[in-house]
């Protein structure tokens, strides 16, 4: 056995496994446990995105700033890192974890992201509705195939600051990031009706 440092990659690398379950205990899931665990991602990379949002891009951390988890945040504070406007911050003060402290509003870092990742969380454990279940495929299989529902699952690359920039986004219009890109889906393809009808 060695004697040697753990460094922040070997430390990531031991606690991974002890986090999340390996790639292949999907295969053995039962079919009905999927949407939970399904939700289960959504509410972690939720997390995940606030906490990149918070740490910055480059991903380190200095022992002050680990202190300074829940330390306390103005408005101006928050609307900036939110990406919302100050006025907004104070209307929905309660929601954000907003308390007053010697007569001034302050916010608990810990509850904004706590915010931000139940805001960002485009599933919920209890009660999928059908939507939800026809994209993530679990309805039960037709008869015939001209009954089956056809579902297309994808992915969408896009650069980390765009990405968190849409979730604060759906923060500030109280929607979810499901829900933002659906309407913006929407909205392209009524624009390329109007513009194939036009061009008849």
């Amino acid at each position: 056995m060695s004697d040697r440092r753990l460094t922040a990659a070997d430390r990531l690398a031991e606690a991974v496994p002890a986090l999340l379950p390996a790639v292949e205990a999907i295969d053995a899931l039962a079919p009905e446990a999927l949407p939970p665990f399904l939700a289960h991602l959504a509410a972690l990379q939720g997390a995940v995105a606030a906490r990149l949002a918070l740490v910055g891009s480059s991903g380190t951390r200095s022992t002050a700033d680990a202190t300074r988890d829940d330390d306390t945040m103005t408005p101006e504070e928050v609307g900036g890192f939110l990406k919302a406007k100050v006025a907004w911050v104070y209307r929905h003060r309660t929601q954000l974890g907003g308390e007053k402290l010697d007569g001034l509003v302050r916010f608990s870092r810990r509850r904004v992201l706590a915010y931000i990742a139940n805001a960002s969380a485009d599933f919920r454990l209890d009660g999928f509705d059908t939507d939800v279940l026809q994209y993530v495929n679990m309805r039960k299989p037709s008869k015939s195939k001209e009954d089956a529902p056809s579902a297309i699952t994808t992915t969408i690359s896009l650069p980390e600051e765009e990405f968190v920039a849409l979730k604060h986004l759906a923060v500030e219009r109280r929607t979810t990031f499901r829900d933002l890109v659906r309407e913006a889906l929407a909205d392209l393809l009524k624009q390329a009706r109007k513009q194939k009808g036009g061009a008849r």
